[in-house]
């Protein structure tokens, strides 16, 4: 700590306790190597490592941990946890923190970050859904930052990745009682035709990634039946405040899924990742049986979760490519949500996975071999650390933009917008000239399968994807 004291441990600590209980995790199997400080995309900006944080949970530190800014800027990537060589779920550490914090009700040391989760959550308590809108025109009010996205917030108006109205939801309602009542504390399957949860974003900023899956599966011969009154899962702010909370809004779409006989197909990756928790989380019965009681009785947690690039990636040796994406060099990014923790996503590899590049492969472009596949680009930091996100997503797209990289493919609606939203801001701040299209690997395929870029949506990116697709012959 560097502090030069010497502080012998208690034997029980009251934070100990607490945060094994709460997260599952035995705090004494860390020995303090450091590999999760190491590798903490974001421990440049923490008072305290990762490490640290371990070290003062086993002494017992409880005011050193709780006002400590680590807590709330941990975004949980999961970087630490899938690199741990003692096994232990470090990001799940940090969101029993932040629920104890909220618990206590302590002030947090990143005011904004709880803010924003706050912000996040009373939208989806009063819609069923995150509306960008209001979120983001609440949270700027309450921050007193008034001025600091509007210049995006008018391109993206411009753009309709905005909408106004806040969506109707007849399950809305249901979302309220479980906000309420959670304040304290696999069948045969078709192997063609799926559940189809898009999740908030893919019906608003994301619609391009909703609009290209689509038709891409179409073209598959893929039946995609969309949830019927499906509701926020909670991504990003459920799990790092109220554990409760964080699997029953899951759950409630995975009954759905159940109901329907069908596996799950998901597409954002924010949603795939919470959906998988939750499912794990399940299997618990005494966990299953409490979200049961809000629920509804009928539900055995039985639906499979699949994401999409699974979906194209086992179907690519069968895929009509009629326009080759030949001579364009990709870089696949496939960022934290998806591959980690593998003990519960079983997604590919954590550390380099392959599923995106091979796909690439077989729709005639080059994938670039890159340090960063799986980096994190600052997740949902963007409205309350937005330099947290300009560094960790500039040097994502350096790296990219020295390799020679025509455009980067992703599969998350976060990754894609601060990757994409914010490029003129990172240019700004490094005085870099980046000019990097961000697309989804659905917009790539669907335009080797012979969709034009008006059919995918290539027409509502920031960074304009035309100029470099017309230079190899593709648009």
């Amino acid at each position: 700590m560097g502090t030069g004291v010497a502080v012998t441990p208690s034997p029980v600590s009251d934070l100990r306790t607490f945060v094994e209980h709460q997260s599952g995790q035995r705090i004494f199997d860390c020995y303090q190597c450091g590999k999760c400080s190491a590798g903490c995309p974001i421990d440049y900006a923490m008072d305290l490592g990762p490490r640290q944080v371990m070290r003062c949970i086993q002494l017992g530190l409880k005011k050193e941990v709780m006002q400590s800014t680590t807590v709330w800027l941990c975004v949980s990537c999961e970087t630490c946890s899938s690199r741990c060589p003692a096994k232990i779920d470090i990001a799940k550490v940090m969101e029993s923190l932040r629920i104890l914090a909220a618990a206590e009700g302590s002030l947090p040391a990143e005011k904004h970050i709880d803010l924003f989760h706050r912000t996040f959550l009373n939208t989806i308590r009063r819609y069923g859904r995150a509306h960008e809108f209001t979120l983001t025109a609440t949270y700027t009010v309450k921050s007193r930052n008034l001025f600091a996205n509007l210049g995006l917030a008018q391109t993206m108006l411009s753009k309709g990745k905005l909408a106004i109205m806040p969506p109707k939801v007849e399950g809305s309602a249901w979302v309220k009682n479980v906000f309420s009542k959670t304040k304290s504390t696999r069948p045969e399957m078709s192997t063609n035709a799926y559940a189809y949860y898009p999740g908030c974003t893919l019906h608003s900023t994301a619609k391009k990634y909703d609009v290209s899956a689509r038709a891409v599966c179409e073209k598959l011969g893929v039946g995609l039946e969309e949830l019927k009154d499906w509701t926020c899962c909670g991504a990003s702010s459920a799990h790092t405040t109220n554990e409760m909370l964080a699997i029953t809004l899951p759950a409630r779409d995975l009954r759905t899924a159940e109901k329907m006989g069908k596996p799950l197909a998901v597409a954002c990756a924010m949603c795939f990742n919470r959906l998988k928790v939750t499912e794990h989380e399940l299997a618990d019965k005494a966990k299953l049986d409490a979200v049961k009681a809000l629920v509804g009785g009928d539900f055995s947690n039985t639906a499979e979760v699949v994401h999409l690039l699974q979906i194209l990636y086992e179907r690519r040796k069968t895929m009509v490519v009629s326009k080759p994406l030949k001579g364009l060099k990709v870089a696949s990014y496939y960022g934290c949500m998806l591959v980690r923790p593998y003990e519960i996503t079983k997604f590919d590899d954590p550390e380099n996975p392959q599923m995106m590049d091979k796909l690439m492969v077989t729709l005639g472009a080059q994938p670039l071999d890159w340090d960063f596949k799986t980096a994190c680009c600052g997740a949902s930091l963007p409205l309350t650390r937005r330099d947290i996100v300009l560094k960790l997503s500039h040097r994502l797209l350096v790296q990219a933009q020295q390799l020679g990289a025509d455009c980067l493919a992703v599969a998350c609606p976060m990754c894609q917008f601060n990757l994409d939203a914010y490029q003129e801001a990172i240019n700004q701040e490094f005085g870099s000239k980046i000019k990097i299209p961000i697309l989804y690997f659905t917009q790539l395929a669907g335009l080797a399968m012979g969709l034009s870029p008006h059919q995918l949506h290539l027409d509502k990116h920031i960074v304009d994807p035309m100029p470099a697709l017309k230079n190899k012959g593709l648009a």
